[in-house]
């Protein structure tokens, strides 16, 4: 498939649709990676600097496009998923596309994308080894954020919810149920 044929595919509502079954960000993440159609745009743009020029001009403009503001960016997947693959081709120009991205309005992935993407890049400037603690990380602005505390990196979110191996939890539904 050509670079063309497969970024209009990623734009389509098809790949949106079908990425947009994911019931949390890990799933979201691991599906796109796992998409024919994402793994096809990666290698074409390893192989070619053109290509990567050509994801990178074009997810600046889906991030600029106007949209109808009350719903979701439609382009919302299709962004997320060229952010991942700049990321694993140059996570350096992948920070700066995400700074764009994170402009555009009414996206859920494609904010969660560039938001983990600039701070991997804080991390990677200040020397810090970011993939233990970005999990962490993560989860405290996904799931922590949710429940009000944060945690070790290591509890799903039906791990909070029902206290299992999270001390917060546990404690204040202790203190709750005393109450």
């Amino acid at each position: 498939m050509s670079l063309q044929n497969v970024m209009d595919s990623i734009e389509g509502h098809q790949f949106a649709a079908e990425a947009n079954l994911a019931a949390g960000f890990d799933a979201f993440h691991r599906g796109l990676q796992n998409h024919l159609l994402f793994r096809e745009l990666s290698d074409l743009m390893r192989d070619d600097a053109v290509a990567l020029k050509t994801v990178l001009v074009r997810l600046i403009e889906l991030s600029q496009t106007p949209i109808r503001m009350q719903y979701e960016n439609p382009f919302d997947s299709a962004m997320a998923a060229y952010l991942m693959a700049v990321e694993g081709v140059d996570p350096e120009v992948a920070a700066v596309a995400a700074e764009a991205v994170s402009k555009a309005p009414n996206c859920w992935w494609a904010s969660q994308i560039s938001s983990r993407i600039a701070i991997s890049a804080d991390l990677r400037r200040l020397g810090v080894p970011s993939a233990p603690l970005m999990k962490s990380v993560m989860h405290n602005m996904v799931v922590g954020g949710a429940i009000g505390h944060t945690c070790p990196g290591t509890l799903t979110q039906e791990q909070h919810s029902t206290g299992r191996g999270c001390y917060r939890t546990r404690k204040r539904r202790a203190g709750n149920r005393a109450a």
